[in-house]
């Protein structure tokens, strides 16, 4: 059975990638900022995201959870974390 992971309350659910994009460098936590794509909204975000945005977001603002051999990685608008859609 697959498990299904849903954020609760203002929670974002990111995929976080680590690439260079243009001259951004995101795979060095020297920046601070991570890159990512979102995978699942809580009921209460009522920010203009939605599933599969392509995001710039704050290193400090995300949490890790590992479960099931896998990384999960979440962040809130509570933090304002999320600091840019990628268009």
């Amino acid at each position: 059975m697959k498990t299904t992971i849903k954020p609760l309350g203002d929670q974002i659910m990111l995929k976080i990638e680590q690439a260079s994009l243009g001259a951004l460098d995101t795979s060095s936590m020297k920046t601070g900022v991570e890159w990512g794509v979102i995978e699942a909204l809580g009921p209460d975000v009522q920010g203009d995201y939605k599933v599969g945005d392509k995001v710039f977001c704050k290193a400090w603002s995300v949490d890790s959870i590992f479960y099931e051999n896998k990384d999960y990685y979440f962040t809130s608008e509570a933090r304002k974390g999320l600091c840019a859609i990628v268009k």
